[in-house]
């Protein structure tokens, strides 16, 4: 069931023709009310010798109501979303079964002996009606969750937007409440309909926006040159990101052609140099061995094992 948020309200409120209908029925049934109570509380000579409550009874139960539930089965049929649907025409079945209810008790109390033929009579109109409501119910969970899953959408955009274009697949679950493989789903689906641009880093169950992405290279590229060799642990910390989602982006921008430099893995050291200087130079910067091709862009020393970005 999703929550009673702004979406959810305006996906379950009836429309305006529906509605219409709705207080009609509400205006007839407050109307036939108020007439029934002065009717039983007005002594007045009636053919029948009925008590004036009884016979107030009887006319509610036999016109007020059942003008109610058609105006309400009226309102149900006009509206088109199955939720609100729903909720009409189960209105619509309760007024008539209340006003079975009445007209049984009222000719009950005057000594009627057929009061049970009126339930009988009415019982026909009650299982007519139940046909828009039990439609209504075989579409109402597919629009629940449709609901849910549109409100969910917005709330993880929202999420996302004010932690700046980056989150976890964490704190997502714990916002909308549901399992990391389902805001998965939730993001591909958001990213296939152009509503984030961004990036799912699944292994490391994170998502980026391109602008954030981006943000997070410049500050790579930055940190690097300013300071000419910086631990990977350092980077990843002042990035707010994993370890191996930086290395990560490090490649990337190698493939690039956006960096060059070369990292030590035995001390974990990232270092910016000129991809000039390290062709020149042919060997490897750290321990001066031989080099061999690792990808594009990247070449390897076979001794120390450093990865040189060219």
């Amino acid at each position: 069931m999703p929550k009673l948020t702004k979406n959810v309200l305006s996906s379950i409120f009836p429309s305006t023709k529906a509605l219409i209908w709705f207080w009609i029925a509400i205006g007839i049934l407050f109307f036939g009310l108020v007439c029934s109570l002065a009717m039983a509380f007005t002594p007045s000579a009636n053919a029948s010798n009925s008590p004036p409550v009884v016979l107030a009874g009887f006319v509610f139960g036999f016109l007020t109501l059942p003008v109610t539930a058609l105006g309400l089965q009226i309102a149900a049929i006009a509206e088109k979303r199955p939720v609100p649907k729903l909720v009409l025409g189960v209105l619509s079945v309760m007024a008539l079964i209340i006003s079975a209810i009445i007209l049984m008790l009222s000719m009950r109390a005057d000594n009627e002996s057929s009061w049970p033929m009126m339930g009988l009579f009415i019982a026909p109109f009650i299982v007519l009606f139940s046909i828009v409501p039990i439609y209504a119910l075989t579409r109402a969970p597919q629009e629940f969750r449709a609901i849910s899953l549109a409100d969910q959408e917005e709330r993880a955009i929202a999420l996302i937007k004010s932690q700046g274009g980056e989150v976890t697949y964490e704190e997502l679950a714990t916002e909308l409440g549901i399992s990391e493989d389902k805001v998965d789903a939730l993001l591909l689906q958001l990213v296939r309909s152009k509503r984030l641009i961004g990036a799912r880093e699944i292994p490391f169950r994170r998502f980026y926006t391109i602008f954030a992405l981006e943000e997070k290279r410049l500050q790579i590229l930055g940190r690097v040159k300013a300071r000419g060799e910086i631990p990977m642990r350092e980077l990843a910390a002042e990035l707010n990101a994993p370890h191996g989602l930086v290395k990560e982006w490090v490649y990337r921008l190698v493939q690039n052609g956006r960096f060059t430099g070369y990292i030590n893995w035995d001390e974990d050291i990232l270092y910016s140099a000129e991809a000039q200087h390290l062709r020149e130079a042919g060997r490897c910067p750290n321990c001066g061995g031989e080099l061999g091709m690792a990808g594009k862009g990247i070449v390897r020393c076979g001794r120390c094992g450093t990865e040189i970005f060219l």
